[in-house]
């Protein structure tokens, strides 16, 4: 899983459960599985940072890696 220049420039995206729709346009996107119900989730530069319900904050890359914070 891996998100574009395009999907970040176009800024939108869909928390369902425990995952995350990244869109690029209105009607193209990748989905990226958290695994946990997921809380909040906002970008931090090409980095998507996610609060998660049980309190841990993970910073999430293009690769899809991820550090816990």
């Amino acid at each position: 899983m891996s998100w574009s220049k395009s999907q970040r420039a176009f800024g939108v995206f869909k928390v369902e459960g425990k995952s995350i729709k990244i869109y690029g346009t209105p009607s193209s996107y990748s989905t990226l599985n958290v695994g946990e119900e997921i809380n909040r989730v906002d970008w931090n530069g090409e980095n998507l940072q996610v609060s998660l319900k049980n309190g841990k904050v993970r910073i999430y890359k293009p690769n899809g890696s991820y550090t816990n914070l």
